[in-house]
């Protein structure tokens, strides 16, 4: 279901420039894809639980909603 929302985003905030746009936000989601279960493992390492990491999972959700709230595609 998030996927239609991002590539939605995309079209409707980059307008000349969503072929860019689109290109950052997948550069973006694919390293975090490749860099998330190195730091998870390095966060369980360290707290030798899974405790921490999943909190900062919880917390970048909560951030992502928080900072959505401030997109406005009617600004040029």
């Amino acid at each position: 279901m998030v996927q239609v929302s991002i590539w939605s985003a995309c079209q409707d905030l980059g307008r000349e420039f969503t072929a860019s746009v689109t290109g950052w936000v997948n550069m973006w989601g694919n390293s975090a894809g490749a860099l998330g279960p190195l730091f998870t493992a390095f966060l369980v390492g360290f707290g030798h639980s899974f405790t921490s990491a999943v909190t900062i999972v919880g917390l970048s959700g909560i951030a992502g909603i928080v900072l959505w709230l401030f997109v406005n595609p009617q600004n040029h």
